[in-house]
């Protein structure tokens, strides 16, 4: 996986996928990455994860990567709708979308298989303007 991402370095145009390295503050340990991917140029659509060591879950480090990924696609890529995907299972990262002011768009029924059974898959989005309105 790493040999993968290592060449993902930059977002210069539609299709390409940036991942970046979360560092834990004050100190050379990595934690976890983020992901923005930038779906459609035309119509200005990006997708965003995040992904963090357990033992560092509920100390509001995911939160923070989370809210600084969709600015980056608001601000540096200047997209109109970013959305993200997750195990209806993982309560936590959907409620840290909602908590975000993202909405569900989507459930997914038996979608895919995860570890042997079938798991379905909730959609999440926010428009530019709504994450505006929640950052003011």
């Amino acid at each position: 996986m790493l040999a993968k991402r290592i060449n993902e370095t930059e977002l210069t145009e539609e299709g390409q996928r940036l991942i970046v390295a979360v560092e834990l503050p004050g100190e050379n340990r990595v934690i976890g990455d983020a992901m923005s991917k930038w779906r459609s140029e035309e119509h200005a659509q990006g997708t965003f994860g995040y992904s963090l060591h357990p033992d560092f879950h509920v100390k509001g480090y995911a939160t923070e990567v989370a809210r600084k990924t969709l600015e980056f696609g608001f601000e540096h890529l200047q997209l109109h709708r970013i959305i993200a995907e997750c195990d209806p299972r993982n309560e936590p990262s959907w409620r840290l979308m909602e908590r975000l002011g993202m909405r569900k768009e989507a459930r997914y029924r038996e979608v895919e298989i995860f570890k042997g059974e079938w798991g379905d898959l909730f959609v999440y989005a926010l428009l530019k303007e709504e994450f505006e309105r929640v950052q003011a």
